[in-house]
């Protein structure tokens, strides 16, 4: 009940903050800013006071008497101000937000419910798309718990927590504030993805000015996959199996099929679901996009310039490429604007725009991104996505681009030959994005750019709409003409339709019954930072659900962070084969426990009767048994649920 409080502490303050700033803007526009404003606050300002707290209740009633001033002072500028005309959107996309956005709601809603740590019988299971991804996240959240800041990675202790955690940290402070973990994340996810929503229909309808275009840019955007069904589909009549294997087949959904090439994932049940930091930097996207559209005709551009400044430099712990996307977009637009309007204010509004997100991103990207990112193997020249490779392009250029995105990437294309002057800036934003995307990539792993096509294709796809309808009125006396729009919204949305329909019924165990007990226990009895000696499994119950730290977690994370891990997991199999050889490892990593589990006797030659020799049982379920190895004092108060 506290938490929920907190959380709407945090939105009411956001909204007021909104009506403060914006009160020309309609009430929709206000409330979905004010929203992010929210998030925005509820993200960080408890990490401001960790830094001199720790992540704790300390910092966490800091923050909210903070907020309090904030929202008072906040509510009062919105009181003075009200009513102000709305004198930059006169309408609203009212009637396509009470269609859609509710239904889409209700998909996510019942996706983040089933895929986040679902209780069957003991047992927690979990989605396909999330099978992957969450254990990061869990272990994230649940290890800051009262931990010291700048934080470290739980999954290898002693380095610095690069990668983007206030997405995870928000789900902390609902923790500590009483909420239970597996709610921690189906609530704050569920509300985003509502946002995005809403964030998608207003973005569309400030580009294109019709209720109907921002209605298709939003379910063209949820449901994406390209033509990917066609692979899915092909062959069906001589095997029937071929089709049942989209909804019973492990990534065999039409959006996502490797083998064939096919990359361009559905976003609502490949990405927003599982990746949490991508869904939260759509949060700060969307609003920031909008203000950068509106920057240049604004009364008050100033004002515009310093309230995107600090949106955008409170992106880069949420999502880098978010962040990056942003910067992108703005470079393009804005560059075309100043060129276009010649007027020295657009120009000063822009660089004071630039000044406030470098002094707020930089020390985030100092102290934390680039560590990361200057590993080897993260930021290099890489043409054509992932369909380039060693032995040249895996397909043709542009069959590459209009299979995996479909018949919008048709329409993208013609509209390039017929852009009116309004969409010539948005177009230069949008094809910034993708041509950096296409010529630089920014991670190990080659798909993760995706990120930055998301945006382009999220910026481009309401100006090839509004094109689209040009066409359509131009052939006003062609009686098929419905049929072929019908045609091609059918043809875009097929197979992201299926790929959520495969994803709503997809049911993994992620940790099994004897897990949870063990990671149960080590919650109650051992202290915050307890570090515990495991195997390097993705789906590690001591990291993921009980917050504990240990030497080494799985290289499918480590990896793809830039991070140096391989000495650590070198160590971790040298124990478990001889752990009377390797003692130092207990000694070297202050061990306090050893876990003997299936997962630990997979290790080839792993000698658990030598554990048992050395060292005393502490606890027993099942297969799992944990080996006590060190002192570790008493049990820590509860921290939460004050």
């Amino acid at each position: 009940m506290a938490a929920s409080l907190v959380l709407a502490a945090y939105t009411l303050a956001g909204i007021a903050l909104s009506r403060a700033l914006f009160p020309e803007r309609g009430t929709m526009w206000s409330v979905w800013f004010g929203c992010a404003a929210g998030l925005l606050l509820f993200m960080w300002l408890p990490v401001l006071f960790a830094f001199k707290f720790g992540f704790t209740m300390a910092a966490q009633k800091a923050a909210l008497g903070t907020l309090a001033v904030i929202g008072i002072g906040s509510g009062r500028a919105a009181f003075a101000s009200r009513g102000a005309v709305n004198r930059l959107q006169t309408r609203e996309p009212v009637r396509a937000f009470v269609c859609i956005v509710p239904i889409l709601t209700i998909i996510a809603a019942y996706l983040q419910y089933t895929h986040t740590l679902q209780p069957e019988g003991g047992a927690l299971h979990t989605g396909q798309s999330t099978f992957g991804d969450l254990s990061l996240h869990l272990s994230i959240a649940t290890s800051l718990r009262g931990a010291p800041f700048p934080p470290e990675y739980a999954l290898l202790p002693g380095t610095r927590l690069a990668y983007p955690f206030l997405m995870d940290t928000l789900s902390t402070s609902l923790m500590l504030w009483g909420m239970e973990l597996r709610w921690s994340f189906i609530i704050p996810g569920t509300l985003m993805c509502a946002h995005v929503f809403a964030g998608i229909l207003l973005l569309a309808h400030r580009i294109t000015r019709g209720e109907k275009l921002s209605a298709l840019t939003l379910i063209l955007v949820a449901f994406c996959g390209g033509f990917g069904f066609l692979y899915s589909w092909d062959r069906v009549g001589v095997d029937s199996s071929r089709f049942m294997d989209i909804f019973t087949g492990f990534y065999r959904a039409p959006a996502n099929l490797t083998d064939m090439n096919i990359r361009w994932s559905n976003l609502l049940a490949d990405m927003w679901l599982p990746q949490r930091t991508f869904l939260a930097g759509w949060v700060f996207l969307l609003p920031a996009l909008a203000l950068v559209l509106d920057l240049p005709e604004s009364g008050n551009r100033k004002r515009v310039a310093v309230t995107l400044g600090i949106l955008a430099g409170g992106m880069p712990l949420v999502h880098t490429h978010s962040f990056l996307a942003l910067g992108l977009f703005s470079a393009g637009y804005l560059g075309w604007r100043c060129v276009e309007l010649k007027r020295r204010s657009v120009v000063l509004s822009g660089i004071t725009y630039l000044a406030i997100t470098l002094a707020l991103a930089l020390p985030q990207l100092l102290a934390f991104t680039f560590g990361q990112s200057s590993a080897e193997g993260f930021v290099r020249f890489h043409f054509n996505w992932v369909n380039g490779g060693a032995n040249g392009l895996k397909d043709s250029y542009l069959f590459f681009w209009i299979k995996n995105v479909g018949p919008p990437m048709i329409l993208i294309i013609l509209m390039l030959f017929d852009l009116p002057k309004e969409h010539r800036p948005i177009v230069a934003g949008a094809f910034t994005i993708f041509i950096i995307a296409e010529l630089i990539e920014f991670q190990p792993n080659d798909y993760d750019n995706n990120k930055l096509f998301y945006a382009w294709y999220l910026t481009a796809l309401p100006c090839a709409l509004a094109f689209g309808a040009r066409v359509f009125e131009r052939l006003r006396g062609l009686r098929s003409r419905r049929i072929i729009a019908g045609a091609f919204v059918l043809l875009s949305v097929v197979s992201g339709v299926l790929s959520v329909m495969r994803e709503s019924i997809s049911d993994y165990e992620l940790y099994a019954q004897d897990a949870v007990s063990m990671a149960k226990y080590v919650e109650d009895n051992t202290p915050p930072g307890c570090v515990i000696l495991t195997a390097t499994n993705h789906n590690n119950p001591i990291s993921a659900v009980a917050g504990r730290k240990v030497v080494c977690g799985p290289d499918i994370y480590l990896y793809y962070h830039g991070l140096d891990y391989e000495a650590k997991m070198s160590d971790v199999i040298r124990f478990y084969i001889d752990p009377e050889g390797a003692r130092r490892v207990i000694e070297d990593y202050d061990v306090k426990y050893v876990l003997f589990g299936n997962y630990e006797r997979a290790i080839t030659g792993a000698d658990e009767e030598a554990i048992a020799r050395m060292y005393p049982l502490a606890f027993e379920a099942g297969g799992y048994r944990l080996y006590r190895v060190g002192e570790i004092g008493s049990v820590p108060p509860v921290l939460g649920g004050e």
